[in-house]
């Protein structure tokens, strides 16, 4: 999204984004978002949270969403538009790199 800022395409950039059928965002939470990343991301849920899937993976719970979000009203309302309506699946057990398979949850 930076590059697409500074580029000046960040408007066509937003539209593919909110086009797309399926957004998947992999690994939230393993660096902290600066501002202008949490409202972006903010902006890309607010378009899509009506009518678009998202699927997120992380390893941070929602509750801690805060390390990474460090505005508390943002923070509380990308977790409200990711966790509302979610089908929330928790993966138990040791890594998969260790060697043996995870049981699968689902709340």
């Amino acid at each position: 999204m930076a590059l697409a800022r500074a580029e000046g395409s960040y408007l066509r950039f937003l539209k593919k984004v909110h086009r797309a059928d399926l957004l998947i965002i992999d690994d939230f939470g393993i660096k902290s978002l600066s501002d202008q990343q949490f409202q972006d991301f903010y902006d890309i849920l607010g378009e899509r949270e009506e009518n678009k899937p998202t699927i997120l993976t992380t390893q941070l719970p929602a509750e801690n969403w805060n390390e990474v979000i460090p505005d508390p009203l943002v923070c509380e309302a990308i977790s409200d538009r990711l966790t509302a309506r979610a089908i929330k699946i928790v993966v138990k057990g040791p890594s998969k790199r260790g060697g043996t398979k995870k049981k699968l949850t689902q709340s």
